[in-house]
Order: structure tokens, then C-alpha cells, then sequence
């Protein structure tokens, strides 16, 4: 995701490329940051979501995996069920992205939102929900262990 100037960005390609593999124009200078912001607020209330969908699944006694598996083959699916799902059933905190890199992703979006008087509900609360992580000293596990602020809401440890 990257913003600038369109000619810089064409003479860019080949380094770009070097670092990944989808490279995307975004825009102006600094819309390559706001779609990454944006990415964030989806990949925290993605993780958030499942995190809440298995937590009442698991007070009602409900087999986790199998929710797993009946969510993947719905319009539930997401990158995050997929290939977070079961570190969250198996309790793995194995970090691939740190919950402390999600909550410096977090508030750099929700201090755009505020600056620019966008109200973001669901991203104030994703917000909240990590920090409570960071405060159990959770802030190096894997941004899929949000798991654990539910199972402290929820007794369910």
C-alpha cells in the first residue's frame, strides 16, 4: 500500500517488488498509510468478532472446532478464522503479529478517525479490548490471544 506521486511510484516498482508481493497504488502521499490503518481496523474486529462468536459458543458448551469448520463454509469465512481460528481453540499466543504492533496500528487509526471527527465505534472498542491485553502483560503474544480478555469477561479460562 503505498501513496505518492504516480510517476515515483512506477520508477518504485522494481524495489517495491522486492519487498512484496502485492503491491498497491493507494493515492496521494499518505493514502498508502490510511489503507493500512483500514486493514487494521478490519484485521481487529475480525479477530474480535471470532474471538466473541467462539466465546459464547464455548459458555454454551459447543465444540469450537466444529464452529470453526461450519463458520469457514459460510459467509462468516475470513482470513482470520482460517488461519487464526484454531491458535485461538488451541490457546496458542504464538506471536505473528504482537498485540502491541496491533494496538500502535490501532490508535494510529483511531487518532486519524479523531482528527479528521470520524466516529469509529467499533474500532474505540477493538481499542479498549487490546489494551486490556496489554495490561495483563500480554503485549508480546500474538494479536490472536485477544482470546484471553474474553475468557477473563467470560470466567471461562
Amino acid at each position: 500500500m503505498v501513496g505518492g506521486k504516480k510517476e515515483i511510484y512506477k520508477k518504485s516498482l522494481d524495489i517495491l517488488n522486492s519487498m512484496g508481493k502485492n503491491i498497491i497504488y493507494a493515492g496521494k502521499s499518505g493514502m498508502g498509510q490510511i489503507f493500512k490503518m483500514c486493514n487494521q481496523i478490519m484485521v481487529g474486529s475480525h479477530i474480535q468478532a471470532m474471538c466473541e462468536a467462539f466465546a459464547l459458543c464455548k459458555s454454551k458448551g459447543g465444540n469450537l472446532a466444529l464452529l470453526r469448520e461450519t463458520l469457514i463454509g459460510g459467509s462468516a469465512n475470513s482470513w482470520m478464522l482460517e488461519n487464526l481460528g484454531n491458535a485461538v481453540i488451541d490457546k496458542n499466543e504464538k506471536a505473528g503479529f504482537r498485540i502491541d504492533l496491533q494496538l500502535k496500528d490501532l490508535k494510529l487509526a483511531s487518532d486519524a478517525a479523531f482528527e479528521g471527527g470520524v466516529p469509529l465505534p467499533g474500532l474505540s472498542l477493538v481499542l479498549a479490548l487490546y489494551l486490556e491485553t496489554r495490561a495483563h502483560n500480554e503485549g508480546k503474544n500474538g494479536n490472536q490471544s485477544l482470546f484471553k480478555a474474553y475468557d477473563r469477561m467470560t470466567n471461562q479460562n
